[in-house]
């Protein structure tokens, strides 16, 4: 879960569906995993209202929650946070992290993704060094930059539009390295993290505002001229950093 004021709570939870049939006694199982965002900011009991009713709902649809893997992340920018108490699912306290690995991104509770910088900078050294043998064995340079942008370049960008415009120039310099070495290996000037986070940003910002039941489209709104999408104003860097205000920003260039 996210949230954009005062606490967001993430909980990832995982279910089995287990059922039996009265006739020869088969048993179907499937394990699947749910994912809740909460905002609690003004309220503390609707969020564990809406646990328990979710609760409720596995057991009517025949799902067993397995409390030892549900994690909740506590995302609060406040200077002075109030503590929230445990969530207690069946007598069982659920574990409380700090980050978290969500399809493939690892979250953590600043929303600074250092965790996942170096996530990512670990696989791509394994990637690197492949590449680099494959230099040395003289492979032709096409397929070099194919191995590059199949193996390397898909691993920085994975999901990137989330989480990037939110980094650290630390953590750019971390991937723009990773870049300029490749580019060497390869004997190519590769694309930059910056460009390719522009383009794809605006491409999705573009897709989105074309799309009406977008459920971000109410953010795309096209000043009179129709040329233009209308700025909005944030508070905070974190929000300016933020995908829709900046695809708008790139958008109206």
């Amino acid at each position: 879960m996210v949230h954009t004021r005062s606490h967001t709570v993430a909980r990832e939870h995982i279910c089995t569906h287990t059922r039996h049939t009265h006739a020869r006694a088969h048993m179907h199982t499937y394990t699947y995993t749910y994912t809740a965002l909460e905002d609690f900011s003004n309220c503390d009991t609707s969020y564990f209202a809406q646990v328990e009713r979710f609760c409720i709902w596995c057991k009517d649809n025949f799902l067993d929650l397995n409390v030892s893997k549900t994690k909740e992340l506590l995302i609060d920018f406040r200077r002075n946070p109030s503590p929230v108490p445990s969530l207690v699912i069946d007598g069982v306290n659920v574990e409380r992290v700090t980050e978290y690995k969500y399809l493939g991104t690892v979250v953590d509770d600043k929303l600074n993704f250092n965790a996942n910088t170096t996530l990512i900078q670990k696989k791509c050294q394994s990637r690197i060094y492949c590449l680099q043998k494959l230099r040395k064995l003289n492979v032709n340079a096409d397929i070099l930059q194919t191995f590059y942008r199949s193996f390397i370049e898909s691993v920085i960008t994975f999901g990137f539009i989330c989480w990037y415009g939110g980094l650290t120039v630390k953590n750019k310099n971390v991937l723009t390295r990773m870049v300029n070495v490749c580019s060497k290996v390869v004997g190519r000037k590769q694309e930059s993290v910056d460009a390719l986070y522009e383009c794809r940003v605006v491409r999705k910002g573009r897709r989105i505002a074309q799309d009406s039941t977008h459920v971000l489209a109410q953010f795309f709104e096209l000043l009179p001229s129709g040329r233009r999408f209308r700025s909005f104003k944030t508070r905070t860097l974190r929000a300016q950093n933020s995908f829709v205000p900046k695809s708008i920003s790139y958008i109206n260039r």
